[in-house]
């Protein structure tokens, strides 16, 4: 167990923004939008505060695909959205086909109010 003295003073929560995002695919393109989530969470990484990225595959046909992002702050994540790689991002193919093999796609965004890892 961590002393109160090794701790640091800052809260896991403190700024932490998490953004999720649900790609519901169409029959048969499961393993498309699969492919896409895992490229585009690839490609972001080292990128200015971002801690963590992760895509989940749904357990039933009814569940989205997700890929969930962890950054330092929103600011940072707001910067991110203005860069020209999301601008190149959003007119590319993969974006035109992921609109295309979806039937909805959910945008989820979250302040981190408390949370803990080992």
């Amino acid at each position: 167990m961590h002393s109160a003295k090794s701790q640091s003073n800052k809260s896991h929560g403190d700024n932490i923004f998490v953004l999720i995002e649900q790609y519901f695919p169409n029959d048969g393109k499961l393993e498309k939008v699969i492919e896409i989530a895992k490229k585009s969470a690839k490609e972001i990484y080292g990128v200015q505060g971002l801690l963590l990225a992760k895509v989940l595959r749904p357990k039933t046909k009814s569940e989205p695909v997700c890929n969930i992002t962890t950054w330092e702050s929103e600011e940072d994540f707001k910067m991110f959205m203005k860069s020209d790689a999301v601008k190149e991002l959003l007119k590319s193919d993969m974006m035109k086909n992921v609109k295309d093999w979806t039937s909805e796609i959910n945008i989820q965004m979250f302040g981190m109010e408390d949370g803990w890892h080992q």
